[in-house]
């Protein structure tokens, strides 16, 4: 009371402005409420969207791996037709998922087996290259067989290319030296012997336990 009595500015401000923060809540307190459940709603509504995609994508990719299981199976009993057309429905019904991209491979590879030349690119175009040293080995394959079919195609400079990225793309003791043969083998057939020679040169010094099988060619 004493205060009040000493301090009778300082009251009426205070009781001004408690009156000011009322009556602006009694003219907005319906709509920043309201602004504020829209947010409560956006958030929790994003969270149920964020958890539902992932799971949702968990379930996908699972769902695609499972069916890829197929295509395996065909290409283990050397039914290459079938294999493409079981890695094609999966390319395409689970498209984004890491399985589809590696369908694409697979139906790549399989019609390159059947010589459809047109579709083995086509898919084998379609795959996103892979991290990792298994997505390494893959992406140098896949580039190998872009090269197979350009060298089929008679597209000797293109083959060329191919097999010089597919060597570049993996350091696998298996791959890389066998795309610096295929590239020597085309070398050779435009008749340049000694690029040819200089791939397999390439061979017996980075690979010295295959040096013997190269021995003759660079020469």
């Amino acid at each position: 009371m004493t205060n009040k009595a000493e301090n009778p500015q300082l009251d009426a401000a205070v009781i001004e402005a408690r009156g000011k923060v009322e009556t602006f809540f009694e003219k907005h307190g319906k709509s920043i409420l309201w602004g504020l459940f829209i947010v409560a709603c956006a958030c929790v509504i994003y969270f149920i969207w964020s958890s539902r995609s992932e799971r949702n994508s968990r379930i996908a990719e699972q769902n695609a791996s499972v069916a890829l299981v197929a295509a395996y199976d065909a290409i283990g009993m050397g039914d290459y037709e079938t294999a493409a057309a079981e890695a094609v429905k999966v390319a395409s019904e689970y498209e984004g998922t890491d399985a589809a991209n590696l369908a694409s491979y697979i139906a790549g590879a399989s019609y390159v087996k059947l010589g459809q030349w047109d579709d083995a690119r086509s898919y084998l175009n379609g795959y996103e290259p892979a991290e990792g040293a298994a997505g390494e080995l893959l992406n140098a394959m896949r580039l190998g067989l872009l090269g197979d079919i350009a060298v089929e195609q008679d597209d000797l400079q293109g083959a060329l290319d191919y097999f010089a990225k597919a060597a570049a793309a993996s350091s696998d003791p298996v791959s890389e030296p066998m795309f610096l043969r295929k590239q020597a083998e085309v070398y050779a057939a435009m008749g340049d012997d000694a690029k040819a020679a200089e791939c397999y040169a390439a061979i017996a010094r980075k690979y010295p336990a295959q040096a013997s099988s190269v021995e003759k060619y660079r020469k």
